[in-house]
């Protein structure tokens, strides 16, 4: 398996997410849950670009804890990126 050279800025890798009206609470918020969901793309996003994966059975990373801390709420009309490095 080849690994690209890291890229240069703080995230080795971005995506652009879409909200869903399933997405959000009645205040119009995307759902604290949902945030995970996005986490969740953006690390096969990282795994397949940077890693190199492309099977199942390539897939040998175990995600062992993840957190967040909310600066802002995201509504409906927003257009999210998520990065990671």
């Amino acid at each position: 398996m080849e690994r690209k050279p890291a890229l240069t800025g703080p995230w080795a890798v971005e995506t652009d997410l879409q909200v869903h009206f399933r997405d959000t609470d009645a205040m119009g918020h995307v759902n604290n849950a949902v945030y995970h969901s996005w986490f969740e793309h953006a690390r096969i996003e990282y795994i397949r670009q940077i890693l190199g994966m492309r099977t199942i059975g390539d897939y040998g990373v175990i995600l062992a804890q993840q957190g967040m801390s909310f600066r802002f709420p995201v509504e409906l009309a927003s257009k999210p990126r998520v990065g990671i490095r």
